[in-house]
C-alpha cells in the first residue's frame, strides 16, 4: 500500500456481524510490534478486510445462508481502537463467513462446505439498511452444508477451492451455472464424507510468480470436479498461501 490518503478506507467485518470503517491514514505509522486495528469483543474475530473509497456497496454473508447488502456510507469512519457498528443482525448460532465489495459489473459466487456452488446477480440481494436481518442467499440443507465463503466475480475470473485435506481445484467462473438466489447450486467438487471446503479464493492474474505444485482439475460446464494426479505449476495469492498453511498446521496437530 502506497497511498495512505484520508480518502481511502479500510473496511473490516467480524464473524459476529460487526463492520468498522477507518481511514487508511490511521495505519500509516505501524510499529514493529503492530498497532490495534479494531477493538474485538469476547468470542469475536476479524474475518475480512477490504480497501474502499468510502462510496461502495457491501455484502455480508452468513454460514446459515443469509446475506445483506448496504451502502458503505451507512458506516461512519471510526478510530483504530473502536469496535465498529452492527452490519447484520444474526440469529443464535449463526456467524458471518464473508464480506465483499460489489459494483454493477460483478456477480456473487457462493460455495458451500459440501462443495456445491452457484453464481447469481448482486441485484438478487436487494439494497437494505445496515443492521438488518438480511435475505436468504443460499438454500442450506444437509446436502449442501453451511456456507464456506462468497466472492464477487466476473465471467473472466477464476477461483480456487481448498478443502480440509489440502486439495485444490481451479474453476473458471464462466463454467459455473448462474442461478436464483434461493437455490442449492451445483456440485463443484466431489468430497469424501469427512472432507469440507474451507476456503474460496479468487486467482489474481497480476500476482507475483510464486508457484507451488498442486493437484487440480478445471471444472467444465459446472460438472462435478475431482482432483487428479496431474501436476501443474500455478501462481497463488497471499490469501491462498495463508489458508494452506492453516490447513497444514491443523492436519499436523491432529496427527501428533
Amino acid at each position: 500500500i502506497k497511498d495512505f490518503s484520508e480518502d481511502v478506507n479500510l473496511l473490516m467485518a467480524t464473524k459476529n456481524g460487526v463492520v468498522k470503517k477507518s481511514s487508511l491514514s490511521e495505519y500509516q505509522n505501524i510499529r514493529k510490534s503492530g498497532i490495534i486495528a479494531i477493538g474485538l469483543k469476547d468470542e469475536d474475530e476479524l474475518i475480512r478486510v477490504a480497501i474502499t473509497d468510502g462510496k461502495q456497496e457491501v455484502v455480508l454473508a452468513t454460514k446459515d445462508g443469509l446475506g445483506i447488502r448496504f451502502k458503505e456510507t451507512e458506516a461512519r469512519a471510526m478510530g483504530r481502537t473502536s469496535s465498529g457498528v452492527c452490519g447484520i443482525k444474526l440469529h443464535d448460532g449463526d456467524e458471518v463467513v464473508g464480506m465483499e465489495i460489489v459494483n454493477k459489473d460483478t456477480k456473487i459466487l457462493v460455495v458451500s462446505k459440501r462443495g456445491l456452488g452457484k453464481v447469481f446477480a448482486q441485484d438478487g440481494i436487494g439494497l437494505q439498511k445496515r443492521a438488518g436481518k438480511g435475505l436468504k442467499i443460499h438454500k442450506v440443507t444437509p446436502k449442501t452444508g453451511n456456507i464456506a465463503g462468497i466472492r464477487t466475480v466476473t465471467e473472466e475470473d477464476e477461483v480456487m477451492i481448498i478443502t480440509t485435506e489440502g486439495i485444490i481445484i481451479r474453476i473458471k467462473i464462466e463454467n459455473i451455472s448462474e442461478m436464483g438466489r434461493v437455490t442449492q447450486g451445483v456440485k463443484l467438487i466431489n468430497l469424501e464424507e469427512h472432507v469440507e471446503v474451507v476456503c474460496v479464493a479468487k486467482i489474481d492474474n497480476n500476482d507475483d510468480p510464486d508457484q507451488i505444485e498442486d493437484e487440480e482439475e478445471s471444472v467444465e460446464e459446472a460438472k462435478p470436479a475431482k482432483a487428479t494426479k496431474k501436476i501443474t505449476m500455478r501462481p497463488i495469492s497471499d490469501e491462498i498461501r495463508a489458508t494452506m498453511k492453516t490447513v497444514k498446521d491443523t492436519f499436523l496437530n491432529e496427527t501428533t
